[in-house]
């Protein structure tokens, strides 16, 4: 069997991903080592996603329902945030992100194994790709980016279904893609 993917994580509050198009948190693509870029759009539960992997990005799923207003715009899936513009003030220093960082990874139980990276290190890690990336876009604000990517329910960082999903794709050792 293959290995892969590499699964990553990026904070959109860092930086702001040109490759990919994110509207919504939590949104995931499987970045496919040819180049091709896949929006997974189903449900964030870890059997769907594996399954949706393990087939390379092609199986059908069902899409998440979507909240609408009043005048049946849709607003953002359920289960997201929609994703603010960029702050229009400076960029965030790097003392008021290494403190974020350091009350979030304070208020979580565990060690986390799936990397964060930022615009830099996403960009250098698809050129070199050998592997295919799972990348899911999140912010630490955002409720539902908590509970998938930071922690569990019950606030165990070593249980977010993004470190579960990975432990499970390692152990089937990847896709075959």
């Amino acid at each position: 069997a293959a290995q892969g993917p590499k699964v990553v994580k990026f904070d959109v509050d860092v930086s702001r991903p040109t490759q990919f198009f994110v509207e919504v948190i939590p949104t995931i693509y499987l970045a496919k080592k040819d180049g091709m870029k896949i929006e997974y759009k189903g449900s964030k539960d870890v059997a769907s996603l594996k399954t949706w992997i393990m087939d390379g990005g092609s199986a059908d799923i069902t899409p998440v329902l979507a909240i609408t207003s009043a005048g049946g715009k849709v607003l953002a899936p359920t289960g997201t945030c929609a994703l603010p513009p960029p702050a229009a003030s400076k960029p965030l220093s790097s003392d008021v992100i290494l403190h974020t960082r350091g009350s979030q990874d304070a208020s979580v139980a565990g060690e986390q194994q799936v990397p964060a990276v930022d615009y830099t290190s996403l960009n250098q890690l698809l050129e070199k790709a050998s592997d295919n990336v799972l990348v899911a876009f999140y912010a630490p604000w955002c409720p539902h980016c908590q509970t998938f990517v930071l922690h569990d329910a019950t606030g165990n960082a070593t249980n977010a279904p993004i470190e579960v999903l990975n432990r499970e794709l390692t152990a089937a050792q990847g896709p075959k893609v």
